[in-house]
């Protein structure tokens, strides 16, 4: 899901929470493209810090994405290890 959401991948989301993948994860593991894909160390400790996929969506601007979460019950109010939350990440 974090993979899907960082690779702004709309379609690829919505078959994973057709099949039951939990909207709400923050499993870093979960993201294996971080080095891979060269992004730049505050996307990087994002991630480590615990950021949901709504958080990874917003610091992208991918509205579609939010969207998609909001409508299939993303916590808003969730935050990171450092408290940083959705509305933060989509205001930075």
């Amino acid at each position: 899901m974090l993979e899907a959401c960082e690779d702004g991948e709309l379609d690829t989301v919505a078959t994973l929470i057709s099949s039951g993948a939990n909207v709400n994860t923050t499993d870093p593991t979960v993201s294996k493209k971080v080095p891979e894909k060269g992004i730049d160390c505050h996307m990087e400790s994002f991630l480590k810090d615990g950021a949901s996929p709504l958080m990874i969506a917003a610091l992208a601007g991918n509205y579609e994405l939010i969207d998609l979460l909001l409508q299939h019950h993303a916590k808003i109010n969730h935050q990171d290890s450092v408290s940083c939350s959705f509305l933060r990440s989509f205001v930075h």
